[in-house]
């Protein structure tokens, strides 16, 4: 529910659209990912360790990058030039 309330109720998320799902090998961030990659979305995430990241990527995630690696933001900007990439807070509830 959490997830489809970030993604949905107040993202407003819409096919073929670019979402970032921070933190995404964790509970509510993979029932993210599965529903965004489900409805049509393409999905953008992050993780923290390798088998995380594999995780995401099994789940229907496109890209995944590890959050704990230094300068990682730089890496996204240059896989995605234009910017474009949707996001919604998922508040803890």
């Amino acid at each position: 529910m959490t997830a489809h309330r970030a993604l949905f109720l107040l993202g407003h998320l819409k096919k073929g659209q670019r979402v970032l799902v921070h933190g995404a090998s964790g509970g509510v961030g993979l029932a993210a990912v599965q529903m965004a990659a489900n409805f049509g979305a393409v999905v953008v995430g992050t993780a923290g360790t390798e088998e995380g990241i594999e995780l995401v990527k099994k789940n229907g995630a496109r890209d995944v990058f590890n959050h704990r690696i230094h300068r990682y933001t730089a890496k996204m900007k240059k896989s995605y030039p234009d910017g474009e990439l949707h996001w919604a807070q998922i508040p803890h509830q």
